[in-house]
């Protein structure tokens, strides 16, 4: 963020011709070679969530001396299912909160200290349009593409990054969680094309983890150790497992050219038998499709009322990226504190 010039978030890929994440890579794994010595010649990248993001970039044109990846929560399409809108609908305090983060001046997070609930503050706010007027001024590049392109076109579809790998010639270990709202869509959609590329450089990771829990932790409802997730017990420490026999063992194999990666190419943890399950593809050859309806019943109208909101955990609610006690958590919380609502 202080190595000059001015970073946007999400800024498209130039397929080499221009500046971006992918030439940033590039520019970086020079600098190291030449700089931090001694050294093997042998160079992995890896990055979760955003940075997930721009390590798949650094595959557009992978440095030669680039021997693994590990992308982890990567986003694909921020307007189709990843982080800011899910289908065209727009994730607002994920949204705000974070191109604020991202973009402003010092790093730091919007300061929502007069605001113990921050729906206050999005009732407050009023319009969209107010958030430039009263807190962005128009600064944030992220911010303003969000509001001035509400509808899937070209900026959208120039910022997805599948597009723009047309080989796959790194080995690269996808990492996505069960329960991960922000980059669920994209590690799939990642994944699905990398097999048309180069299959057996493209290896997949799921396990029971919000986004980033296999690397973070979130408070009491999902410690560091990967063993419970809110109410569920997964009666193993399925983090520390990745992290100790998967990730660590992916880059000794290719870093120091050792055998000491053993799984097959999709490992995954089911949540109803408490274990690790390993595949030569995904979706496996057992694997069947379910199509679930909703009953068609008359009671399928419910009016949104901004005044009488349904939250999605109990209030008050806290800001979305700095929230440590349940940020992750909310896919689990008991729904009953709303069983009195009439509606």
């Amino acid at each position: 963020m202080e190595s000059e010039g001015e970073f946007v978030m999400m800024r498209p890929p130039q397929g080499g011709d221009g500046i971006d994440e992918g030439t940033d890579a590039y520019d970086t794994i020079d600098w190291l070679l030449e700089n931090v010595k001694p050294n093997n010649g042998r160079v992995g990248l890896t990055g979760m969530s955003y940075f997930g993001f721009t390590t798949i970039q650094g595959l557009i044109n992978p440095h030669p001396n680039l021997v693994a990846t590990s992308a982890q929560g990567p986003p694909d399409s921020m307007w189709k299912g990843d982080d800011f809108k899910h289908n065209g609908i727009l994730r607002l305090s994920p949204s705000f909160e974070y191109s604020y983060l991202m973009e402003g001046p010092d790093g730091e997070p919007f300061n929502f200290s007069q605001y113990p609930d921050i729906y206050d503050f999005y009732l407050e706010m009023g319009p969209l349009s107010n958030a430039n007027k009263l807190y962005m001024h128009n600064k944030f590049p992220t911010w303003n593409n969000l509001m001035d392109r509400p509808n899937y076109e070209k900026y959208w579809e120039s910022i997805d990054v599948i597009p723009y790998v047309k080989k796959l010639e790194v080995p690269n270990l996808l990492v996505g969680g069960w329960f991960d709202a922000e980059d669920f869509y994209g590690t799939c959609k990642i994944y699905e094309h990398f097999e048309t590329l180069n299959s057996q450089n493209n290896f997949l990771i799921f396990g029971p983890w919000p986004h980033a829990g296999w690397m973070s932790s979130f408070g009491p409802d999902f410690p560091i150790e990967g063993d419970k997730f809110g109410p569920l017990n997964f009666h193993n420490l399925t983090s520390v497992y990745f992290r100790e026999n998967i990730q660590r063992r992916w880059f000794r194999h290719y870093l120091h050219n050792t055998t000491s990666y053993y799984h097959k190419k999709v490992v995954s943890y089911q949540t109803g038998d408490f274990s690790w399950h390993e595949h030569d593809a995904w979706s496996n050859e057992h694997s069947t499709k379910l199509r679930i309806y909703l009953e068609n019943t008359t009671d399928n109208c419910y009016i949104s009322d901004p005044f009488k909101p349904i939250p999605y955990y109990p209030r008050p609610i806290a800001p979305f990226w700095t929230n440590k006690t349940s940020k992750g958590a909310w896919k689990v919380f008991d729904q009953r504190f709303m069983e009195d609502r009439d509606d």
